[in-house]
């Protein structure tokens, strides 16, 4: 009986608790899905993002996928390359993608761009540009074997292969087969490596404090 008695107080006093959640409805967010025959462009989305204007922007393998809240358009690159990664600045929507990377800016009439940054693939060799990270005046482009930061003139290279990328705090961080990276700025001395991570896969970073990850 006491225990009967206990569950309903406590019963009773979540529902108090969460009684004005429910009236304010403020948590509760409409799921929309949109097919492929709605948004008309390609069937893969690799990565989605939101600039500070609020539109929406996914890596798409047809280009450049825009949504305003209402209409869909999609921008594509030279030789029609599938972007893989996408990240929002203040300056433009930056693209990685199979082969290249650059941005899109809008000019005097708000139509956009494109602006590329790498140099073409005879020059630098087949690249896929999975991850883009901005840090500091410098912008990162993570390729499997490789970062690139603003251009194709400055490279960090890995023949090992790069898995994943990440910014934790100040640090930006790559992570390898069996170790990790880091750079505070233009080099990527090896960090030391924990046992799990020396014997397994690392795939993901998380910031700790000032200057480490985990």
């Amino acid at each position: 009986m006491k225990h009967l008695c206990t569950t309903i107080l406590l019963s009773a006093g979540l529902l108090l608790v969460s009684a004005p959640l429910m009236a304010d409805g403020s948590w509760q967010h409409a799921v929309v899905n949109y097919s492929r025959q709605q948004y008309r462009s390609g069937n893969q989305n690799w990565q989605i993002v939101q600039n500070h204007e609020g539109w929406m922007y996914f890596a798409n393998n047809k280009g450049l996928l825009e949504f305003d809240g209402a209409n869909w358009k999609t921008y594509s690159l030279p030789g029609n390359a599938k972007v893989r990664s996408v990240y929002a600045a203040r300056d433009g929507i930056y693209v990685g993608a199979l082969g290249q990377f650059g941005r899109f800016v809008r000019n005097e009439k708000g139509r956009m761009v494109y602006e590329r940054l790498s140099e073409s693939v005879d020059k630098i060799g087949q690249l896929n540009v999975w991850n883009i990270h901005h840090l500091g005046d410098n912008t990162y482009f993570q390729c499997d074997t490789a970062i690139y930061i603003n251009n194709t003139r400055t490279r960090i290279h890995d023949p090992h292969g790069l898995s994943y990328s990440a910014v934790a705090t100040t640090v930006f961080t790559s992570q390898l087969p069996q170790a990790s990276m880091c750079s505070w700025g233009r080099s990527l001395p090896r960090c030391t490596a924990s046992t799990f991570s020396r014997r397994r896969p690392s795939w993901l970073c998380f910031p700790m404090k000032a200057n480490s990850c985990w």
